[in-house]
């Protein structure tokens, strides 16, 4: 038997055994795909999957993880599976003990839904004319081109016009929550004012992976309406998010050129498609098998408070590192090493292990809670959160991210406290 056809047979091993852990978590964890720890299992089997698939087929050069790395994914894989299980064996034996609460979520009164999409609709065009003058700092002849490598290598930034792009998730959530608990033609008008602002944003902000949170609010606030989950549901989003990620590619010209034919562009896309879903697995690989990256004691995942520590001069020496990693060839070019990547780095594997662990406690306390007490704030925090769960194979979205989620939890607060204000306003006209 050749070294291949070993590489083949040990990939294949690994790929059953995170299926295993996908089959177990699903039966433990009371049969909901829903659940996020079943949701993580399962990502990471299609992903490790789709590694062998396309190292076969389009990415012929792509080559077999070592034992190591493979142990590190499956080890991750059960962590964040316990953590899941402690919570939610917890959780319902203390629901056991108490009425649960089975009246719907409450909707966000719809005066103050129609305030935050009008004003999302107002400040677009702001947006846009600085994401130009972007652009024209980039010295780029072509827009996103430009825009993308300004945003990402350049000096020039939205400022605070950066805050409209979470506020747009937000407001799009609470849009979309309230559409499915009441699709009449006022709730759908303002889901679809709302939509078109998130999606400009996410284009104008630079990325294909701004579109993606869009489609994990969608099935985080799907999982949630009371009323059954069709495949249907589920696939045209999930065709329109690929239409949408394959013309960013020939936009951002990966994968793709507007002047080949479909064929050409077909082709280019799925090999593009395949990069973005697998390379990642082998960037962690290469790196840590030749000691790429030097350790850093925190400098990764900590961020946003060292960001903190700099900009209120409590630690004005001290500079954060950059959010863009280094391109690494495996040997397709890729600047993404999974999750594990910064954890790794930063303290060990141990460390990424345990922070799983507790990622898996977290979203599945959202989870019982939007299940169990139909908590509208829990419901868009478990969709919120399905964004680094989905792409933990991808990069790091938790921590090193830190202060998009603050903007996240902040925005949903202010909204949540407004609406308490908008229906006491409302009970007190309906008295006089």
């Amino acid at each position: 038997m050749g070294i291949f056809q070993i590489d083949i047979m040990i990939e294949i091993i690994f790929i059953l055994l995170h299926f295993f852990v996908f089959t177990g978590s699903f039966h433990l964890l009371n049969k909901k795909i829903s659940q996020p720890a079943v949701l993580f299992a399962l990502v990471w089997f299609l992903i490790l999957l789709a590694h062998l698939i396309f190292k076969l087929t389009l990415l012929d050069e792509m080559k077999t993880l070592r034992i190591e790395t493979y142990f590190i994914f499956l080890i991750g894989n059960i962590s964040f599976t316990a953590g899941s299980f402690i919570i939610n064996q917890y959780y319902q034996f203390k629901v056991s003990k108490n009425t649960i609460d089975s009246n719907a979520a409450e909707n966000i009164h719809i005066n103050l839904r129609l305030i935050v999409s009008v004003f999302l609709l107002l400040a677009l065009p702001f947006y846009i004319k600085v994401a130009f003058d972007i652009f024209v700092a980039s010295q780029a002849e072509e827009f996103f081109i430009g825009l993308k490598s300004e945003l990402g290598y350049g000096e020039a930034n939205f400022g605070f016009y950066v805050y409209l792009v979470p506020f747009s998730y937000v407001v799009f959530a609470f849009n979309l929550h309230a559409y499915y608990k009441n699709n009449n033609r006022y709730n759908l008008a303002l889901l679809i004012c709302s939509l078109l602002c998130v999606v400009t944003y996410a284009i104008f902000a630079g990325g294909r992976l701004q579109l993606f949170m869009v489609f994990c609010i969608y099935l985080g606030v799907v999982f949630f309406t009371g009323k059954k989950i069709s495949f249907k549901k589920l696939l045209w989003p999930i065709i329109i998010f690929l239409l949408f990620f394959f013309a960013a590619g020939i936009v951002y010209r990966k994968g793709g050129n507007i002047d080949d034919s479909f064929n050409e562009n077909l082709h280019a896309a799925l090999q593009n498609l395949g990069i973005y879903l697998v390379s990642s697995l082998n960037a962690l690989d290469l790196d840590l098998s030749k000691h790429l990256s030097v350790n850093t004691d925190g400098e990764r995942t900590f961020r946003f408070f060292i960001k903190l520590a700099s900009e209120t001069g409590i630690a004005p020496n001290i500079k954060p590192k950059n959010l863009l990693q280094e391109f690494i060839f495996v040997p397709y070019p890729t600047n993404v090493y999974t999750y594990y990547f910064s954890y790794i780095l930063d303290f060990g594997k141990i460390y990424g292990w345990v922070m799983l662990f507790i990622y898996g406690i977290l979203q599945t306390y959202f989870y019982n809670i939007a299940f169990f007490r139909k908590s509208l704030r829990m419901i868009l925090y478990y969709s919120f959160f399905l964004f680094p769960l989905l792409l933990s194979f991808f990069d790091d979205l938790y921590l090193t991210i830190f202060s998009f989620w603050v903007q996240i939890f902040l925005f949903t607060e202010i909204i949540l406290v407004a609406n308490t204000y908008f229906k006491n306003i409302n009970s007190k006209n309906l008295n006089f």
